[in-house]
């Protein structure tokens, strides 16, 4: 999620974009159709022709803007602002981290379950996130003008909320710039990594992520309409240990030596 406007993607950089994302996709042992439409989605919607980009509202309109959800009830920020991205490196890593996380979790909930926890995913988070912009005004007022009026976009905060399900039950352990930290824990390493390498990024909008994954781990996990099985991690797997662009690899705490990998940008 980041808080700029968006650029045209150009066709070399689209190009690029397609690629290296239909590689990804080629290596994947699981090719979840859900997954896979939500990517497909979000390029069209980032690289559409101009007479597909006349429908979608510009950034200005759509992106979560907490002050305007609130005080102008423009509800439907909420959804639209996760679909649309900054430009190619932003699409990029969100959507590689899609695949990724995307790969793991709908073939273990089944296509339908995703569908509806990413769903619930989004709507918790970004809800999440206005209503801690609304709380910076009651009781930070030095970072409201920051938080209450950011202008938000991008999947991140359902990136995040992602990892934290398939993180929650992993007995294992994760290397983050090099510090090695239980994975069921490791998100919070990535907030503050991340946001130093990306001061730009939304350090609200990545905050209300994992408290949206902590929320569906603790309450809504248990409805059966949107229960998984026992274990909701799955970090073993040739994809699952090198593939991951938003995080780094895990590795069994034992027996045998630990094998980790240096974490990447989200």
């Amino acid at each position: 999620m980041r808080r700029d406007a968006r650029s045209q993607a150009t066709n070399t950089g689209l190009m690029s974009l397609i690629l290296m994302l239909a590689n990804q996709l080629r290596r994947m042992d699981e090719k979840p159709p859900v997954t896979i439409a939500l990517v497909a989605v979000q390029v069209l919607l980032f690289a559409a022709p101009t007479d597909i980009a006349n429908l979608i509202p510009p950034i200005s309109k759509a992106c979560l803007h907490p002050y305007k959800v609130l005080e102008q009830l423009e509800v439907s920020r909420i959804l639209w602002s996760a679909f649309l991205h900054a430009d190619e490196t932003h699409i990029f890593y969100n959507m590689s981290s899609l695949l990724w996380k995307g790969s793991q979790l709908e073939p273990q909930l089944g296509s339908s379950k995703f569908l509806l926890v990413v769903f619930e995913l989004l709507v918790s988070s970004h809800v999440i996130m206005v209503m801690l912009a609304r709380a910076c005004v009651t009781f930070a007022p030095s970072f409201a003008s920051q938080y209450y009026s950011t202008c938000a976009v991008g999947f991140s905060a359902v990136l995040f909320a992602m990892k934290v399900v398939l993180n929650s039950n992993s007995p294992d352990w994760t290397s983050v710039a090099g510090i090695s930290l239980p994975t069921k824990y490791v998100t919070w390493a990535e907030l503050l990594y991340i946001q130093l390498l990306t001061p730009n990024a939304s350090f609200l909008g990545h905050l209300a992520g994992i408290l949206a994954g902590m929320l569906h781990v603790t309450v809504f996990q248990r409805l059966p309409m949107l229960r998984s099985g026992p274990r909701p991690f799955s970090g073993t797997g040739r994809h699952a240990q090198d593939s991951d662009p938003s995080g780094a690899s895990t590795s069994s705490p034992k027996p045998g030596p630990r094998r980790s990998t240096r974490f990447a940008n989200h």
